[in-house]
């Protein structure tokens, strides 16, 4: 190799070197800090989501070190990891699959329609105007119950995936491309999936503000149409239905969601 061909190359291996691969054992050891169960979850979150750039899926399937040496992943790699980690401390966790509403994009519409045509409805789940995204939840030893843990966004507990998923205040910068779920469900080996929408669409977000957002006048069309696309949604996650039939119901989610947003800040004035 020439001197000019070595010059060339060096700010590459530079970077590389200043990116060095996650440590399993590190990520354990914060996980393994004293406190509550969702205090310890949040902060092995805050250390993945630190550590862990996101970047879009290339629809490589990544072993759990394969990610963690690669130090970058999609939503799912995050899910894998965080599962993975999880796990060794003696977590219960199990996957959340979701669709959420975004700006339309004809580009995502063409690709999505390639990669249905390729290899299946299931590739439905994104599209024009929706765009689907992978996270965990977290069974709480003490009482059992499920709270949310999304290292790729960040977002730990219901009260605050809540406010970054759904909420009409600030956000944090990697939620910026969603502007809200649509169809939540979660997911276990050997289980049938379990409908999810109910609980962090209607019961969560209603909740919300003192339960102000179930009172405004937007919020039955909007329960009416999340309760229209569940279905439909679960089926296309399958592989038994193809999400593009349903391009009506989302665009009724994304009007009624505005709708109540400006319903919302309109009240606050």
């Amino acid at each position: 190799m020439t001197r000019s061909g070595l010059l060339l190359l060096l700010p590459a291996l530079l970077t590389a070197q200043e990116t060095p691969s996650l440590s399993r054992a590190e990520a354990l050891a914060v996980l393994a800090r004293p406190g509550t169960a969702e205090a310890r979850v949040r902060a092995l979150v805050d250390h993945l989501h630190r550590r862990m750039p996101w970047v879009a899926t290339d629809y490589r399937t990544r072993s759990v070190d394969e990610i963690l040496a690669r130090g970058s992943g999609n939503c799912a790699d995050h899910a894998k990891v965080l599962q993975d980690l999880l796990k060794a401390g003696g977590f219960e966790a199990r996957w959340v699959q979701e669709i959420n509403l975004q700006a339309p994009s004809e580009r995502r519409q063409a690709s999505a329609r390639a990669k249905v045509a390729a290899r299946g409805p299931s590739f439905s789940v994104f599209g024009y105007q929706h765009n689907d995204h992978r996270w965990l939840e977290v069974r709480d030893p003490a009482s059992g119950a499920w709270f949310p843990a999304d290292s790729s966004l960040g977002v730990v507990g219901g009260e605050a995936w809540a406010a970054a998923r759904l909420g009409f205040g600030a956000r944090p910068a990697a939620v910026a491309d969603m502007i809200a779920p649509v169809f939540v469900e979660a997911v276990q080996p050997g289980w049938p999936p379990e409908p999810r929408s109910e609980a962090y669409l209607l019961q969560a977000f209603g909740a919300m503000e003192g339960g102000r957002v179930r009172s405004l006048p937007a919020w039955p069309a909007w329960e009416k149409a999340v309760r229209a696309l569940e279905p439909h949604a679960s089926s296309a996650f399958r592989g038994t239905e193809d999400l593009d039939a349903q391009t009506g119901t989302l665009a009724a989610l994304a009007e009624a969601y505005a709708a109540l947003r400006a319903q919302a800040e309109a009240g606050a004035h």
